[in-house]
């Protein structure tokens, strides 16, 4: 049976027609990991041919595996690799390695040349199409990816579409992930960065008194899963974990070529775990995987949104992919469907139900689980779901300070009363001087205020319900509303109430 276009698939050759009518010829489409890249390229030359029969395609890829997996899409047509032996450059479409192009002196005429997994694209990609648009100046370049975090600038390339993971699992086209954080993961605030990774050592260490508890934890948590595949920091490491386990498939790039792609097989056919570095991270298509070990701690989008990725495919033997983090991934960069990278020592963007240990966004009420998150009114000790508001009112007096600076109840002090006095400044000058105090001897901060500016006006009306012109007739005025807590920030260089809780 024939396949069409999804409606997400055709907006993307859509998009890339209409681009390149209006005169742009290098774009590059966004399209998530198991999108179905291949066929839209596919659909597009397709379309090309249609117009002109003897238009010649170029399709380049970063890693030979991504070779027979085109090859399987496109039919009968050229290679030019050398671990496959062939250099034809002949054909109307051509795949071949960027390795094995950019060595050639001689690239014929080609009308449009695909960069496959294009955020890879190096200087040999440079090299191969200065070579294409010095044999014909007009040749298009498409780039396909799924992370466009990082891109060649020298290429130029605009954006003509941008389909990602979050919008196809939403859309149904992609399994949803679920993330567990597993014990005893590495403690990433404690590791030197270098690019976007860490300092090997600092993590060998750490693994060598954290791999057999992780290990076992593994096991257990991935029990119910049908193909996992484990990430690990190096071929050393991933031959550590595989001894450990014992009954898995060992998967990395010192292997013979035959020897990995046996392990592979026997694993898609029988085996259970997988264990690679970064070998199956991308170019690796296999819909039943359903759980992914990271082991492999990494600061690199990249990287961790491919993964991601391996796990995302549809299957009719799954109904989400797990993600099992124990190289504190995403504490370095976030949930799957919103990855940035986390400046040491920030705090995390995400939030663990207590009833799963699921990894959920900040904002969620409900977790994947069923579980809804909840929190007590501390007025009436009403339990309400995540964001709902009871009794419980806070003002914010400053409002140049975001609400992000001050959320969490942690963050409030409890406070029994105001006193307000005449004070004399050290220039002689009259002011009212306020003081809260946690109780009669302990008192939280002082404010002084000269004049009625806006900050002494957001105060008075919150605590007295009016503001007068001079800010000592406060004194004699009766307090109407007395918060419970109160919130101090140092504000230029200051100590302030910068928000005011009542119930």
């Amino acid at each position: 049976m024939e396949k069409s276009l999804r409606d997400y698939q055709r907006a993307a050759v859509d998009s890339v027609f209409t681009e390149l009518k209006a005169g742009n010829r290098s774009l590059y489409m966004k399209c998530s990991t198991g999108s179905g890249k291949t066929f839209v390229a596919k659909s597009i030359i397709d379309i090309c041919h249609s117009h002109k029969k003897d238009y010649k395609i170029l399709f380049v890829v970063p890693k030979n595996i991504l070779i027979e997996q085109t090859l399987k899409e496109f039919g009968d047509c050229g290679i030019y690799n050398a671990e496959y032996g062939e250099r034809d450059l002949t054909k109307l479409i051509t795949v071949g390695s960027s390795q094995s192009l950019a060595s050639e002196k001689n690239i014929p005429h080609f009308d449009l040349v695909f960069f496959d997994e294009v955020h890879r694209a190096k200087g040999q990609h440079e090299k191969i199409l200065t070579k294409i648009r010095t044999e014909n100046p007009r040749a298009i370049l498409i780039g396909l990816t799924a992370t466009d975090y990082i891109l060649n600038e020298n290429l130029n390339m605009i954006k003509a579409c941008d389909f990602g993971l979050k919008y196809l699992t939403d859309q149904g086209y992609l399994a949803p992930l679920v993330i567990l954080q597993g014990e005893e993961s590495l403690e990433i605030d404690s590791l030197k960065a270098q690019g976007d990774t860490y300092r090997q050592k600092e993590v060998d260490e750490q693994l060598e008194h954290k791999i057999d508890k992780q290990v076992s934890d593994m096991l257990i948590k991935s029990k119910n899963r049908n193909k996992v595949i484990i990430m690990c920091t190096t071929i050393k490491h991933a031959e550590r974990v595989a001894e450990i386990i014992k009954d898995c498939q060992l998967y990395h790039s010192k292997m013979k070529r035959d020897d990995r792609n046996a392990e592979l097989n026997l694993w898609k056919r029988f085996g259970k775990y997988l264990v690679s570095v970064i070998a199956a991270s991308e170019g690796f298509d296999f819909p039943p995987a359903d759980c992914l070990v990271l082991f492999r701690p990494t600061r690199s989008p990249t990287l961790y949104e491919q993964a991601c990725g391996r796990i995302a495919r549809l299957h009719a033997s799954k109904k989400d992919g797990l993600i099992l983090d124990y190289g504190g991934v995403i504490d370095s960069l976030g949930l799957p469907y919103d990855i940035n990278v986390r400046k040491k020592g920030a705090p995390r963007d995400y939030k663990e139900c207590k009833s799963c240990g699921v990894a959920n966004k900040l904002d969620a009420v409900y977790c994947s689980c069923g579980k809804a998150f909840t929190h007590k009114c501390q007025g009436c000790d009403k339990t309400l779901l995540f964001g709902e508001k009871c009794c419980e009112r806070t003002i914010d007096r400053f409002k140049n300070l975001t609400e992000k600076a001050y959320v969490g109840a942690d963050n409030f002090r409890e406070v029994k009363k105001i006193t307000l006095v005449k004070h004399k400044s050290r220039k002689g000058n009259e002011c009212l001087k306020v003081s809260w105090w946690r109780n009669d001897f302990n008192c939280l901060v002082s404010e002084y205020f000269m004049f009625p500016n806006d900050d002494f006006k957001r105060f008075s009306k919150a605590i007295y319900g009016e503001s007068p012109r001079n800010p000592l007739d406060l004194i004699d005025m009766e307090i109407k509303n007395m918060p419970k807590k109160i919130m101090v920030q140092k504000v230029e260089g200051y100590d302030k109430v910068v928000s005011l809780k009542f119930y």
